[in-house]
């Protein structure tokens, strides 16, 4: 097996390593964790607990859910002060970007938690 060097994501270590291993392609690899993760993702928005195959067993920890929702909240306030001062339209793009993907991940919380209510 290689070392894996510290300014390599371990992600795509292990996807360079699998790549090698196996005599595949580097992109079909890639191709393959992508739609296993998205897939998953999928998943989560439906179900409290999820099982990839060959990997491990993922559960949505309600607990770990109402702290995150907390930080979540917090930072949407600060992003959208950020956005309100910012005037440079490349860095007004990013921020939105960030907004919403906070929006986003506060949402999905939110469905979670109410379900397990």
């Amino acid at each position: 097996m290689f070392d894996k060097p510290r300014s390599m994501d371990p992600r795509e270590y292990l996807m360079r390593v699998q790549s090698v291993s196996t005599n595949t392609p580097l992109a079909t690899v890639e191709a393959i964790v992508k739609h296993q993760f998205l897939a998953a993702s999928e998943a989560f928005k439906n179900n409290k607990s999820i099982e990839i195959s060959g990997l491990c067993k993922f559960w949505f920890n309600v607990k770990k859910a109402k702290i995150s929702l907390v930080s979540q909240e917090r930072k949407l306030s600060e992003w959208e002060k950020r956005v309100s001062r910012e005037t440079s339209p490349v860095k007004l793009n990013y921020l939105q970007d960030r907004l919403n993907d906070c929006k986003e991940k506060i949402e999905y919380l939110k469905s979670q938690l109410n379900e397990s209510a």
